[in-house]
């Protein structure tokens, strides 16, 4: 019986590659989950990768910051994942993460410095990703088909850097059941 390979060339997983890896520190979240609004989040990962089709993305896993109003205190730590496709078609995704994020467009291509993994360390102007925070419009999305439900950016979700948060309409208290499109975003 042939042995199972794993990978090839120099993509050849071996058992260093295992023993040396770094534990996951992932807790899934069992929360529930927030309906349609405006929350503030707290990146807590940013990775360069490819798309399945090979394209440029930028891929943040972002955490709901509960602290910000207290009826978002039941919902910290829901997971916002966003998979950024990087290219001509979608500058205006980039734009808005940009402004997000406080950075120019020559910053964003010339300023992000990643490791040999992927993983982001240097954002630009913003310093190091992880910890940064950032307001975003999102949308609640029904569990179908065998997925989850879960929130996702609404439109290109990202508020600007020099939005004023004390000022603005955040998701409301109904619950996650709610299919409601809540308030228009404020941009």
């Amino acid at each position: 019986m042939p042995k199972a390979k794993w990978g090839s060339g120099d993509e050849a997983l071996t058992a260093a590659d295992i023993d040396n890896a770094q534990s996951s520190t992932f807790t899934p979240y069992s929360g529930p989950i927030p309906s349609s609004g405006l929350y503030r989040f707290v990146v807590s990962k940013m990775t360069k990768g490819k798309s399945e089709a090979g394209n440029d993305k930028l891929q943040t896993i972002m955490l709901l910051d509960g602290t910000w109003k207290s009826e978002h205190k039941k919902y910290n730590d829901c997971p916002l994942f966003d998979n950024m496709p990087v290219m001509k078609s979608t500058a205006f995704r980039t734009k808005a993460f940009c402004a997000a994020f406080g950075i120019s467009a020559k910053e964003f291509l010339t300023g992000i410095i990643y490791d040999e993994g992927g993983r982001v360390t240097k954002l630009a102007g913003a310093g190091e990703p992880e910890g940064l925070v950032v307001y975003v419009n999102v949308k609640y999305v029904k569990a179908s088909q065998g997925y989850a439900e879960k929130i996702q950016l609404n439109g290109t979700g990202y508020l600007p850097v020099d939005f004023d948060p004390d000022e603005a309409q955040s998701g409301d208290d109904t619950d996650a059941g709610d299919d409601d499109p809540g308030e228009e975003p404020p941009f």
